[in-house]
């Protein structure tokens, strides 16, 4: 699900903005003349104003960009409401869970401290229980996936296909869950501590900026070994995914079993979710042709069951979506 930002406007979709609630920012509708203001910051979203708008065939808002962290924390704040609620659609769930997660990938890219973290740790734990006991979630989630690149997207898109991978890969403890999905949405944290320049360079990086780049897996191990209440296995995937079966990965040149699981979990996902993404300097691939991509021009590089159950994951996706 996109967010991205219209001038000075976030698009919001409607049914994320729970009725009788305050949001705490002003929310606009689009007009001939721009952006008309249609509730302040103050004034209570109630049914009323939800009908309203529907009746109006109006499915969009939109918040300043201004109000970004503001709309946010609502978004986390609101995702167990949304969760809880009988009469939320499972769509409008799965476009909760995904915004919730992209606002929490922002602020743990701004703030990654021991109680962003635990939040995090509630988030993936609220994401599990909701696929655990609705199986057609993990579906829904991959639809609402948002294929344009950045590195909050990277996160959030990469615990949805490291869930996609736990049935083939025959996890289904939810707490095991948990772990893998936390693994996933943490395995790039390192790049929060890497110049904003470096990140977002189009063109090829020199030998200095490569040198620098390649220290995020260790940058994101350290950062997330120091916090006692994570799993051994979140650090370890966030070190480890840029190691390859080969023993030629980085950055301990480790090979085959002495990867830890969730690191070639993690290296798999992390690859297919870059090559399906779409970028301002590169253009997406199809599920398809990114497995081709991996499987006969990455020889050596992925656990070859990791990348089979990739494989099983996405035809069960796609026969869901066909059917």
């Amino acid at each position: 699900m996109s967010e991205d930002a219209v001038g000075d406007y976030i698009p919001v979709d409607i049914n994320l903005i729970r009725p009788e609630s305050i949001a705490g920012f002003s929310i606009y509708v689009s007009s001939r003349n721009g952006y008309a203001l249609f509730r302040d910051s103050n004034t209570q979203f109630d049914q009323g104003a939800l009908s309203q708008l529907t009746d109006a065939g109006v499915a969009t808002v939109y918040v300043k960009k201004d109000d970004q962290e503001s709309l946010d924390q609502y978004y986390l704040d609101t995702l167990q409401g949304l969760l809880n609620d009988p009469a939320s659609s499972l769509s409008q769930k799965t476009k909760a869970i995904c915004s919730s997660s992209a606002a929490m990938a922002r602020e743990l890219l701004m703030r990654p401290t021991g109680v962003e973290l635990g939040r995090a740790r509630s988030l993936m734990e609220s994401t599990v229980i909701e696929l655990v006991n609705v199986p057609e979630t993990l579906y829904e989630l991959i639809l609402a996936t948002d294929t344009n690149y950045s590195l909050h997207t990277h996160m959030v898109n990469s615990t949805v296909y490291t869930l996609a991978l736990c049935e083939p890969l025959a996890i289904s403890d939810p707490e095991e869950m948990q772990v893998y999905a936390l693994s996933g949405f943490l395995h790039d944290i390192g790049k929060s501590q890497l110049p904003e320049s470096l990140l977002h360079k189009a063109g090829k990086l020199d030998s200095s900026e490569w040198t620098m780049m390649r220290q995020h897996p260790l940058l994101g191990f350290n950062m997330l070994a120091g916090f006692s209440d994570l799993p051994a296995a979140v650090a370890e995937a966030a070190r480890g995914h840029h190691e390859r079966m080969d023993g030629a990965g980085y950055p301990d040149g480790l090979a085959g079993q002495d990867i830890p699981f969730p690191a070639r979990v993690a290296a798999v996902v992390d690859v297919f979710n870059a090559l399906i993404s779409e970028t301002p300097f590169r253009k997406r691939m199809t599920s398809f042709d990114a497995i081709v991509l991996m499987r006969d021009g990455m020889k050596g590089q992925f656990d070859p069951d990791v990348l089979k159950a990739l494989v099983v994951a996405i035809g069960q996706h796609a026969r869901a979506t066909a059917g």
